[in-house]
């Protein structure tokens, strides 16, 4: 079986980052992070957002319990 990567969602990237959702939508239309959508939610790839962090060694990024 294969495992599936985690996601974080809008709040928790946005607070990542220390962003709003709003400035975390304007990179997605400018093509900085693209989400995968399910039901009008938005969710990122773990490892999407861990290259902008600049983390090099994959699952440095704290898993967040709720998608554990």
């Amino acid at each position: 079986m294969t495992e599936l990567e985690p996601l974080l969602s809008a709040r928790q990237v946005a607070d990542l980052f220390g962003l709003t959702l709003r400035t975390l939508s304007n990179w997605e239309r400018a093509g900085t992070l693209v989400p995968l959508r399910r039901r009008s939610r938005r969710y990122y790839r773990r490892s999407d957002v861990e290259v902008l962090l600049g983390i090099d060694k994959p699952q440095q990024l704290p898993l967040f319990p709720e998608f554990e």
